[in-house]
C-alpha cells in the first residue's frame, strides 16, 4: 500500500486508486503509512501548524461551498489536492484534508521540550523532545484505541479490556490492555525500544506483503529492540527506572557509546553536536544528567584535559580531542 501512497504523492494515481486511499486513511495503518511518507518527504514538516490558510494561499482550490460538497465525495477532493499541491505543500494539502474528514488529531515536540498529554480515554502520554503522537475520531464508536507515534513516548494507559490500546510506530504495533510502558522510536535511529514498567504489552512486527505477521510478549523489566535493518526483536533484562529517567528530568547511560549520548543530549537541549574525533562516538560511559546545562554537561565529558568544545550561535556544539582516555561517572 506504500507504494500507492506514494504514486497519490507524485500525483500518478487513478480515480480508483484514488478511492481506495480514501479507505485506507481511515484505518490506523493508512494514518501510520502517511505518517511516515510524510516525515519521509519531509522531516521538519510541522503538521500541528497547518490551518486553514493553508488553502486560502491557493485561488484554483475549491471554494468552501465546493469543499463541503466535496467532503461528500473524497476521491474528488483527494484529486484536486493532488493536482493542485507539490512537494511539502501537497502533503500538507493531503494532511490538511484528511485531518478535516476523518478528525485527525496531532501532538507535536520539538527539540528540548517536553510534554505531558491526556488522551480520549485518559491515557496519559509524555512526549519527549522531537516527538509527535496522533490518532483519528474521539474513539467512543471505535472498537480498538490506535496511535501513532513518532519520537519517544511514556505511556500510562487506562485499562478497557473491551478496547486495546495499540502504538503504531516503525515496523512494529504495541498492543495492550492497560500498562505503563516507554517507546523510543525516533526516525534517524537504528532501532525501536520499547521498555516495559510494568503490566503486559504485546509486539508484533508490521506485516509485509503476504507475510504472517511475527509478535512477542514483553514482560516487566524488558526491554524489546527492533532492529529496522534485521527486523529482528532481541529482549534485554533492564532496569525502567534507567530506562524512562527522562520523565522525570533525568537522562542516565549505562555502557552506551557517545554517539548515542550525542542523540539524546541533542533532542534534550535543542542543540547541534559535532564530534571532530569520529573514534570518540565508540567510547562508552556510565554517567547521570540531572538538571546540569549543556555547558556544564559539556565540561563533565571534556575534563579529561586533551579534550576542547565550544559553543557557536548558542546551540551548535564542536567538540574536539579524543574522549576515550576519559569515563564519565
Amino acid at each position: 500500500m506504500k507504494s500507492l501512497v506514494r504514486k497519490f504523492v507524485e500525483n500518478k494515481a487513478s480515480e480508483d486508486e484514488i478511492e481506495l486511499l480514501q479507505e485506507y486513511f481511515k484505518t490506523p495503518a493508512g494514518l501510520k503509512c502517511l505518517d511516515q511518507i510524510i516525515n519521509e518527504y519531509a522531516a521538519d514538516f510541522d503538521k500541528t501548524h497547518l490551518t486553514q490558510s493553508s488553502y486560502d494561499r491557493y485561488e484554483d482550490l475549491p471554494s468552501k461551498e465546493n469543499r463541503d460538497r466535496s467532503l461528500r465525495s473524497p476521491g474528488k477532493m483527494l484529486r484536486a489536492v493532488a493536482a493542485t499541491f507539490i512537494g511539502i505543500a501537497m502533503l500538507a494539502g493531503i494532511y490538511f484534508y484528511i485531518s478535516q474528514v476523518y478528525s485527525v488529531t496531532v501532538y507535536k515536540t520539538v527539540a528540548g521540550q517536553k510534554t505531558t498529554i491526556i488522551l480520549p480515554d485518559n491515557t496519559s502520554v509524555t512526549l519527549n523532545g522531537n516527538s509527535s503522537i496522533s490518532y483519528l475520531g474521539d474513539w467512543k464508536k471505535e472498537n480498538i484505541r490506535s496511535v501513532v507515534l513518532t519520537g519517544e513516548g511514556y505511556f500510562k494507559v487506562t485499562s478497557n479490556v473491551q478496547k486495546p490500546f495499540i502504538v503504531n510506530t516503525s515496523g512494529i504495533s504495541i498492543k495492550v490492555l492497560g500498562t505503563t510502558f516507554n517507546v523510543k522510536s525516533y526516525e534517524d535511529d537504528d532501532a525501536v525500544e520499547t521498555t516495559l514498567v510494568e503490566g503486559k504489552v504485546v509486539i508484533e512486527k508490521d506485516a509485509e506483503e503476504l507475510a504472517v505477521p511475527e509478535s512477542i510478549e514483553l514482560l516487566p523489566d524488558q526491554k524489546a529492540i527492533f532492529s529496522k535493518n534485521s527486523r529482528q526483536i532481541v529482549l534485554e533484562n533492564v532496569k525502567p527506572e534507567s530506562e524512562a529517567a527522562w520523565v522525570k528530568g533525568s537522562l542516565i547511560f549505562e555502557d552506551e557509546p557517545f554517539s548515542e549520548i550525542v542523540k539524546d543530549l541533542e533532542r534534550w537541549y535543542g542543540a547541534k553536536i559535532i564530534v571532530k574525533d569520529k573514534a570518540s562516538l565508540q567510547c562508552r560511559f556510565n554517567t547521570k544528567i540531572e538538571n546540569e546545562s549543556l555547558e556544564e554537561v559539556l565540561k563533565l565529558f571534556s575534563s579529561s584535559g586533551n579534550v576542547k568544545y565550544s559553543i557557536q550561535d548558542g546551540n551548535q556544539v564542536w567538540i574536539e580531542g579524543s574522549l576515550c582516555n576519559k569515563k564519565a561517572d
